[in-house]
């Protein structure tokens, strides 16, 4: 886990002003997200910053042939997991520099399993840029980007972005991503941010940036349907219980086993376990294969009993073989921490958090890091790929899980941003075009068509943006088994007959929850809770709801006596919060 942010300016005015504003914000939102060290280059026209968490290899990031501010370089956050043969040198960034460095860069990320933000630099003259900019098929990590007359900016995390126009431009709110929001469950815009102008990379993209000519080309969009395996449908499509069960635990194993096996012996790990299937399934496969001469961290967050999966994980806990191994670590979940972590969210991300667990798993990864950890792992990615949504099992919805809901019904001009709503689509087309060679009956195609949006689109922008973005604030890498190849090429490719069982009441998630079944028992399977914390008790942190910036920005009528809904309430907070933090740059 790294960070790391550039800078291309087209004008020189005030040039190390504008590199004294980076530098500075470097040091307050990136050096946190590698502890390990941190390099800098500038020039009349390049700033470049890289902070590095050194987990594989030795102690640094061994790119000396290549540092950063040379002819050519790369800026990096993520890991590679698939080494080719040849290349088992001291880190993975070693191996990316050197193939950037022989024209083979593109090549190399096509068959990587892995999880990566790159941005691969060809200097050349002083003044003359080729930047190529990549992320990871997943969307695992995130990279964002400002393009304008002026400057090129590219960024880990929007905050730096937000800094420099604030200080050198103009911020203008992007409202139809906010109304957007105020529809949907959650902000999920793959590609616009609620700051004009900023832009986030879309999940399998290669964008090139050519400085002499100041455009900008998408170079190449890649989708996860490519790891679609008909013979492996096949196979499956065959299976019985226990060889399907077998074939799932195997591909969990090597997931894990993947992740693990870069990690340096200095490197320790913990993992999330809240008592649901997904973290405590991998906490079980983790635990398995960790180091014997080690103690497991396991983290489980309570919320004074508005979640009635955690505190049955003690229990749980005993009945894992190894359990001597494990330190079963609780943390209580109060509204002031919460709130400060809603709070920090906000800041970094320059935006409302995209959903209200985002703060509650902020303060688990602070936990997990303040107690030596570098690691953590969790479950995210496991619903979507593998139908974990109640609401999957509803056939007649043409739109299930990413539609509009009944939010400000009340409010015409309230509507779903066109451009989601065109993403969302599209990505549902990508999966129907092969459905047939796949998938075989046409009552499956809408269930199949939500479930691989969700994974394309809601994931990267939710449950990841949370463990990249937002978590490696705290120095902390965070992963998950759900984003391998082996369990993606599984999970993609499996029959849903396998995977849900349509109009059955919570028949959803199946192969997991067996595994689930036979190491915790059937009794401990709850329906699907989460820790979600405190948001709608943040109010207390606002105003009086009649001196909110809210309505009048997005054109809502207030009316004293008007009930919001608790979701509604929610909303509004959220982003009352980042209008006050962001747009208006008050101390709160």
């Amino acid at each position: 886990m790294c960070g790391f942010v550039l800078a291309h300016f087209k004008e020189t005015r005030d040039i190390n002003q504008k590199q004294n504003i980076l530098s500075k914000s470097c040091d307050k939102y990136i050096r946190n997200r590698g502890p390990t060290y941190q390099e800098s280059y500038s020039s009349e026209n390049l700033f470049c910053y890289q902070s590095v968490l050194s987990i594989q290899g030795g102690k640094y990031r061994s790119s000396k042939s290549n540092p950063v501010g040379s002819k050519k370089f790369i800026l990096y956050n993520g890991e590679i997991y698939n080494y080719p043969s040849s290349d088992l040198t001291s880190s993975d960034t070693e191996i990316l520099n050197n193939y950037h460095k022989n024209n083979k860069l593109n090549e190399l990320l096509k068959i990587s399993d892995g999880m990566y933000a790159i941005c691969a630099v060809e200097r050349l003259n002083d003044n003359e840029n080729i930047i190529d900019i990549y992320r990871d098929l997943a969307g695992e990590k995130h990279l964002w980007y400002f393009f304008n007359d002026e400057v090129l900016l590219i960024s880990s995390i929007p905050a730096i972005i937000i800094e420099y126009l604030r200080k050198f431009s103009t911020i203008e709110i992007n409202t139809n991503i906010l109304k957007d929001y105020l529809k949907r469950r959650h902000l999920i815009s793959p590609e616009d941010h609620p700051i004009k102008g900023i832009k986030q990379l879309l999940p399998g993209t290669h964008i090139k940036f050519k400085t002499d000519k100041w455009e900008a080309h998408t170079i190449e969009r890649r989708y996860l349907s490519s790891l679609l395996d008909k013979e492996l449908y096949k196979q499956l499509e065959g299976f019985k219980h226990n060889e399907l069960i077998d074939y799932t635990k195997n591909a969990f194993s090597e997931s894990i086993i993947s992740m693990m096996n870069i990690c340096s012996s200095r490197v320790k790990s913990s993992s999330i376990f809240s008592g649901g299937i997904d973290s405590s399934l991998t906490t079980y496969f983790i635990n398995n294969f960790y180091d014997e001469n080690k103690l497991l961290d396991v983290y489980t967050l309570l919320l004074n009993e508005k979640d009635s999966v955690a505190p049955n994980s003690r229990k749980m806990i005993d009945l894992l073989d190894k359990k001597e191994r494990i330190k079963h670590n609780e943390i209580i979940c109060e509204i002031n921490n919460y709130y400060s972590s809603l709070i920090r969210s906000i800041e970094i991300l320059g935006s409302p958090v995209n959903t209200h667990s985002i703060p509650s798993s902020y303060l688990v990864a602070k936990k997990a890091s303040n107690d030596g950890n570098q690691v953590i792992y969790g479950g995210e990615g496991a619903d979507e790929l593998f139908m974990g949504y109640g609401c999957y099992l509803n056939l007649n919805n043409e739109s299930i899980y990413n539609c509009a809901t009944d939010n400000f019904n009340d409010y015409p001009n309230i509507t779903t941003c066109e451009k989601t709503q065109e993403q969302i689509n599209s990505e549902k087309k990508v999966i129907k075009d092969i459905f047939n060679d796949f998938f075989g009956e046409e009552k499956y195609k809408n269930v199949i068509g939500e479930s691989y949006a969700d994974f394309s689109i809601q994931l990267p922008n939710v449950g990841l943006l949370s463990t990249d973005t937002l978590n490696s604030d705290l120095g902390i890498e965070c992963r998950t088994p759900f984003t391998r190849e082996a369990l993606l090429k599984l999970g993609l490719s499996m029959p849903i007959k396998h995977k849900i069982k349509l109009g059955e009441k919570d028949k959803t998630k199946i192969p997991l929850k067996n595994i689930f079944k036979n190491v915790f028992g059937g009794n401990n399977i709850y329906p699907k809770i989460g820790f979600a914390g405190y948001p709608n008790e943040c109010l207390k942190f606002l105003p009086t709801i009649n001196k909110w910036y809210v309505f009048n920005i997005l054109e809502i009528n207030f009316e004293e006596d008007k009930i919001f809904s608790r979701d509604e309430l929610w909303k509004l907070i959220n982003v009352e919060f980042f209008i006050r933090k962001i747009i208006y740059n008050e101390d709160i």
